[in-house]
């Protein structure tokens, strides 16, 4: 899909403001009559962009970014099972302390439905990458049924509550979209050690 909004065909339109999530932020967003009712982020690489409407009002979203560091301090995207299982964990666990803080109530279908996941690098060549473990972890707490991969993509602006979706390889076309930088961003990047294998 473009980035240009559906029924926007002229040449001169102003760009559609939509709340930009930077690379390692994420939480939860209320929208208001104030609010644009667009939200999103970019330049995804090995990183998962996230988005699930909690009601109406409510959604959470993140660009969640997550660095492994070997034996040689340098930082490394592949992972093995057991660095998979501990990123999972992690994300499982800042889910739970976010629906928590934000008090969201349990998890629900309307989450689960909702739920949108980009990342354009999953594996390499036979070997998952940090995002996959991040994608896993996200629907494990969403308990969605089927494991479901995230769309190849860099980045998404998506409406909410409509779910009206805008995927782009890299970024958003300024000509159809304008950031504004949100305040209320909680940090969601993660470093850790890969664990090694037995």
């Amino acid at each position: 899909m473009t980035a240009r909004p559906t029924g926007l065909g002229e040449d001169d339109v102003d760009p559609i403001a939509y709340r930009y999530i930077p690379e390692g932020s994420g939480g939860t967003y209320t929208f208001t009559q104030e609010t644009t009712p667009y939200i999103g982020t970019s330049k995804c690489q090995t990183c998962v962009g996230v988005y699930f409407a909690i009601d109406d009002k409510i959604c959470f979203a993140a660009h969640i970014n997550v660095d492994t560091t070997g034996r040689d301090g340098h930082t490394q995207y592949i992972v093995n099972n057991k660095t998979a299982a501990k990123i999972k964990n992690e994300i499982v666990s800042r889910l739970k302390q976010e629906q928590q803080t934000s008090q969201w109530g349990p998890v629900s279908d309307k989450m689960r439905t909702s739920l949108i996941m980009v990342c354009p690098k999953l594996e390499m060549g036979f070997s998952d990458m940090v995002g996959s473990a991040v994608s896993n972890g996200l629907q494990e707490w969403l308990q969605v049924a089927s494991l479901q991969r995230p769309r190849a993509a860099g980045g998404f602006v998506i409406q909410h509550p409509a779910g009206v979706i805008h995927t782009f390889a890299i970024e958003a076309s300024s000509l159809s979209w304008q950031k504004q930088e949100e305040a209320e961003n909680r940090a969601w990047s993660m470093s850790m050690v890969r664990v090694e294998q037995d």
